[in-house]
């Protein structure tokens, strides 16, 4: 891919840009789906398939989602902090 690489990134509790793209091919660009300043609170990340059906779960996530396994496709995450009370959701398109 010759995106630029796209962060989201939280500040105050509050996300700025809803869309990302992971291409895994290994070059060191768009690898991960990385939220900046994530760190500072456990926040959950769920992906799920056009379908409905979850395919990622993490309860504090570190920014290590690479869209394993997954094939090329559309899918969409939900963000949740228990503490703030917030969820943004979004998509994010894997390219492989």
């Amino acid at each position: 891919m010759s995106e630029n690489l796209l962060f989201l990134h939280v500040r105050n509790g509050r996300l700025k840009n809803l869309h990302y793209t992971v291409a895994s091919p290994g070059d060191g660009r768009n690898d991960r789906f990385v939220i900046r300043n994530i760190e500072n609170r456990p926040w959950q990340l769920t992906i799920i398939n056009r379908w409905g059906q979850q395919v990622y779960e993490s309860r504090a996530y570190q920014n290590d989602w690479d869209g394993g396994n997954l094939p090329p496709a559309l899918y969409y995450y939900r963000l949740y902090n228990e503490a703030l009370k917030r969820s943004y959701k979004g998509w994010v398109q894997v390219y492989k």
